[in-house]
């Protein structure tokens, strides 16, 4: 039953975009750009968070 409600979903989004192409060419740019932001931010703090440990103050009985 699950099966049939997304197959019917992708026909009705594959005759809309076959009906509406250009829009559905700008929801797609959209979307990849979305996925591009969520991926340029991830690894803006993975890169953050490698700093910010190369950067720990040294521990205090460890201090000359």
């Amino acid at each position: 039953m699950k099966l049939m409600l997304w197959v019917g979903a992708a026909l009705v989004t594959a005759g809309a975009a076959a009906m509406y192409w250009p829009a559905a060419l700008v929801v797609a740019g959209v979307l990849v750009m979305r996925l591009a932001a969520a991926a340029e931010a991830t690894a803006a703090a993975r890169h953050r968070a490698a700093r910010a440990e190369r950067n720990t103050p040294p521990r205090p009985e460890l201090r000359t």
